[in-house]
């Protein structure tokens, strides 16, 4: 049986194209999927895109889409029940419409002299990405040397390592591999070797829905009771710092339906591989970061490092979901069939300092969340700052609700904190209360239990985020 994808119905083998794909195979990873929704958002103008398609068409037979589109090691984010042919929304993508938002937001965006300055600001993003990258490597320097003090040191490397972090963001929104894109790990949340599946195909394709990973975050949180939740979570990411990731790394480049492995032998017309056999990237970033662990340990650092990393930690978390309000539960518009429409009533975008330009990197990339929901293809934070102004003259003409950017200290991260720090403690896929007082959650030793196997995944890196 061939390699099979589906694209608003049809099926295609894709094989042949894999070599050819401008944003890399690793996009085209998971054969058998319905991947309507992203064809037809990651791609500028997929009318066009569709019609390349067309030599690689094929009749499936009795050959369905996959009703689990993830690979095995994902599951415990996901509902037993859980079926992507009927969880997932199905959208109207007719580029000949003009009825749909998102149609009338590329008409604006794919103007030319808007893509020439697209592309400027993206050239503009990565100096400031690197010039960032520079004062992080000469302040590490100064911390190791000069020992600067904890509470100047652990507010500049939790902004650091944010603002790297969002742009490791956007880099993984760029055609595969780039090697960057390993920055996405150094805020001590992300993994990025899995990041293009689990976000930007996971997550932004079906935005809210029960096929969303970031909808199941903080399911193994909200299981814990709340007085253990914040050093219980704590104590797992370290282990993910020290072990986790390593172990995470050998898994994904040894599992049998990992798309290293599956893709292993095949090659494009230069004889490269079409997704390299081993991520270097993944590797050297973690192992630099447990290198500046060993480094603040001999500098007698040790507790100056830990209160950057509680911080960075901490932050990023709560950062995790700032942008749509998985919190409330609430899903704005979920009948409508306009992808576009859609994006824009459940995307927040967030404020910090009033100045999006900075506030894209102190949010870790989320602060234009609408345009980048709308736009995900575009390469930039900075990108999606100027494209922001294109969605709210969309938004005016549609006569749709344009909520101005939330505050992220004020609004946003109080609220997550309640919910999911204070909030009492829930099955962690249903979000069921499951006790009825706060004694009663932390007198059962069930959660207990949940809160010691948790603490190992963490140190295992295998069933956990």
């Amino acid at each position: 049986m061939p390699n099979l994808w589906f694209v608003d119905g049809e099926a295609y083998d894709l094989t042949e194209f894999l070599p050819h794909h401008p944003g890399g195979a690793r996009y085209l990873a998971w054969p058998g999927n319905d991947v309507s929704i992203t064809f037809n958002t990651y791609h500028k103008n997929p009318a066009r895109n569709k019609a390349v398609l067309q030599k690689y068409k094929v009749d499936p037979g009795d050959v369905k889409p996959r009703k689990r589109p993830f690979p095995k090691s994902a599951k415990f984010l996901f509902a037993e029940d859980f079926d992507a042919r009927i969880d997932i929304k199905t959208y109207n993508f007719d580029p000949d419409n003009k009825d749909l938002f998102l149609n009338e937001c590329r008409s604006r965006i794919l103007k030319p002299e808007v893509q020439r300055r697209i592309k400027e600001l993206d050239v503009s993003f990565d100096r400031a990405v690197a010039g960032i990258g520079a004062f992080y490597l000469c302040f590490s320097l100064a911390w190791f040397t000069l020992g600067v003090p904890w509470y100047i040191s652990t507010p500049v490397f939790a902004a650091l390592r944010t603002a790297l972090a969002g742009a490791g963001h956007y880099f993984t929104h760029r055609p595969q591999p780039f090697f960057w894109s390993c920055l996405f790990d150094v805020n001590y949340i992300g993994a990025s070797l899995t990041l293009i599946d689990g976000h930007n195909v996971g997550h932004h394709a079906p935005t809210m829905s029960r096929g969303d990973p970031k909808t199941g975050f903080f399911g193994a949180i909200v299981a814990l009771p709340r007085l253990v939740r914040v050093p219980a979570y704590t104590v797992h990411k370290l282990g993910h710092f020290f072990t986790g990731m390593f172990i995470k790394g050998v898994e994904v480049h040894t599992w049998a339906d990992s798309p290293i492995v599956k893709f292993e032998n095949m090659r494009n017309a230069s004889g490269e591989r079409l997704i390299p056999r081993i991520w270097w990237s993944h590797w050297l970033v973690h192992l630099l970061m447990v290198g500046e662990f060993v480094l603040a340990y001999r500098c007698g650092l040790l507790w100056s490092w830990f209160a950057q990393f509680f911080l960075t930690l901490w932050l990023n978390t709560l950062m995790v979901v700032s942008s749509h309000d998985f919190e409330c539960q609430v899903v704005h518009d979920k009948d409508t069939d306009d992808w576009g429409k859609f994006q824009l009533m459940n995307c927040l975008d967030l404020t910090i300092t009033g100045n999006p330009w900075v506030d894209v990197f102190l949010s870790a990339g989320l602060s234009p969340h609408r345009a980048h929901h709308i736009f995900p293809y575009q390469r930039s934070g900075w990108a999606n700052i100027y494209s922001t102004d294109f969605v709210r003259a969309s938004a005016e003409k549609f006569g749709y609700r344009w909520e101005p950017p939330r505050s992220l200290q004020f609004s946003r991260l109080p609220s997550i904190f309640k919910a999911y720090i204070m909030g009492p403690l829930a099955h962690p896929l249903s979000r069921r209360v499951m006790y009825d007082s706060f004694i009663e959650e932390h007198c059962d030793w069930q959660p207990y239990w949940h809160m010691v196997k948790y603490i190992v995944k963490g140190f295992t890196g295998i069933g956990s985020l």
